[in-house]
């Protein structure tokens, strides 16, 4: 897989509580992903010869509006999307703002529809952002229960399809975790919708860096009518997010701005009749798209089956070892499913702050801890933990201190930077902190909220 020397990031040395200076060992890729190095020469290439993709009268703005052409071209390309019936709107700072335009012009197109299905792993993205835009937003159950929660039930999701099918504005279902890495069966789901007549968006922010999509091959036996993912999850951060769209939901809404409008009067407006550019007002952003579409370029270099393949290998690896650890509590199914990069856990009796912190403060290793904005499915996987713990003679205020300390989970996730090196440094790191575990717990001052500092470092706070 590539080398991290191709990375930026992990050229500098951090000096550690111990003395010692040592590289980024980087596991929070599903929170962002850090650069390819050549992106730094694309960057500056696009702005060499930047000028404003609305006109064609000097030799820049052409080859800018080249730049954003080969740049559409690109991601059509690396999600084999048939382009003449899908569009590629650049939006926001990730898959967030895709979700919302998403939702926006389906309010408009179904007012009459007033339901939105997700599931209960969603990122908080694909499921509050929906709450403004219906009146109800259901979500579908997962196979499985508490912290051995895992892919989306297909009969239960299908249950709730019928059930509402007539007030079903469309579903929102996540390809894959960012808390578990579990995939869901998209294909299937995808069937279902198909059948069902019911639009389906396909949130791929945590997929789309880990595997291969087709998008062509979805439509042969189902239907996917948008997708989103986030341009820093891949490699791109500074880039914009992505929203790949059926052009069929973009003919009755527009925003209106500059580039849009083909000729006006005080009394009148002509716009375009160019999806791509009345659903752009205003300059778009191409130095930072250019960031993008080289990451896209760089991954497609590598081979998505090749990412695939390492990144299967070095989450089983990482899981076994982890396994083999006493104390470890992994979240999510096991067995039965798919999944990929993500693997969320805890030490019992260990608030997961310490453990995170812990890992920077020793070893320069960067994990997160937390609930990664998506509260419900984690509090769904710890709720047996919470509830066995002994609050007698607590107070109130109490007992909800000493729960709030162990909501959430660590969580390791796999980039494909990261190697089988990197992935035993951090087996080793947790495998100090088990057999020390109150040795390193009595280092950590709690700062509030279930966040701690290292006793070293927490006057700087």
């Amino acid at each position: 897989m590539n080398s991290r020397n191709t990375f930026i990031g992990f050229d500098s040395l951090q000096e550690t509580i111990t003395g010692n200076k040592l590289p980024l060992t980087y596991f929070d890729n599903a929170a962002t992903t850090l650069s390819f190095k050549s992106s730094l020469d694309v960057f500056g290439n696009t702005l060499s010869s930047y000028a404003n993709t609305h006109s064609h009268n000097s030799f820049n703005s052409r080859a800018s509006k080249k730049i954003l052409l080969e740049a559409i071209e690109t991601v059509f390309d690396f999600f084999d999307t048939p382009e003449e019936n899908f569009e590629v709107i650049f939006c926001g700072n990730g898959a967030t703002a895709g979700l919302q335009y998403w939702g926006e012009l389906l309010e408009n197109l179904f007012p009459h529809k007033s339901i939105v299905l997700v599931s209960e792993m969603e990122h908080v993205s694909n499921d509050v952002l929906h709450r403004p835009l219906a009146s109800s937003v259901i979500h579908a159950p997962l196979n499985g229960n508490g912290m051995n929660s895992g892919a989306v039930d297909l009969e239960k999701l299908e249950e709730l399809l019928l059930k509402h099918r007539d007030n079903i504005r469309y579903v929102a279902l996540t390809a894959m975790s960012n808390v578990t890495g579990i995939i869901n069966p998209i294909e299937e789901v995808s069937a279902i919708c198909k059948k069902m007549e019911i639009p389906l968006m396909l949130d791929i922010a945590q997929f789309a860096a880990h595997v291969p999509l087709s998008i062509r091959q979805l439509l042969v036996k189902g239907r996917v009518d948008g997708v989103v993912f986030s341009g820093h999850k891949i490699y791109a951060p500074g880039s914009p997010g992505v929203l790949i769209i059926n052009r069929k939901f973009l003919k009755k809404s527009i925003k209106l701005g500059g580039g849009t409008v083909k000729t006006s009067s005080i009394y009148h407006a002509e716009l375009f009749d160019d999806d791509f550019a009345v659903h752009h007002p205003g300059t778009v952003n191409l130095p930072a798209i250019s960031l993008l579409c080289n990451a896209l370029f760089e991954m497609k270099k590598i081979g998505m089956e090749s990412v695939f393949r390492h990144h299967l290998k070095l989450t089983n690896h990482i899981h076994r070892a982890l396994s083999e650890l006493d104390d470890i509590i992994i979240y999510g199914a096991s067995e039965n499913v798919l999944r990929l990069s993500c693997i969320p856990f805890n030490i019992k009796d260990v608030p997961p702050d310490i453990l995170a912190c812990y890992l920077n403060d020793y070893y320069n290793i960067s994990v997160r801890s937390g609930c990664f904005c998506a509260h419900s499915y984690v509090h769904k996987m710890q709720i047996d933990e919470h509830l066995s713990r002994d609050i007698s003679g607590l107070s109130d205020i109490e007992a909800e201190s000493l729960v709030s300390r162990f909501k959430g989970m660590v969580r390791i996730s796999i980039g494909i930077y990261n190697s089988f090196e990197d992935a035993d440094f951090l087996i080793s790191a947790i495998r100090e902190f088990v057999l020390n575990k109150n040795l390193y717990i009595s280092k950590y001052i709690e700062i509030g909220n279930g966040k701690y500092k290292h006793c070293l470092l927490a006057s700087n706070y």
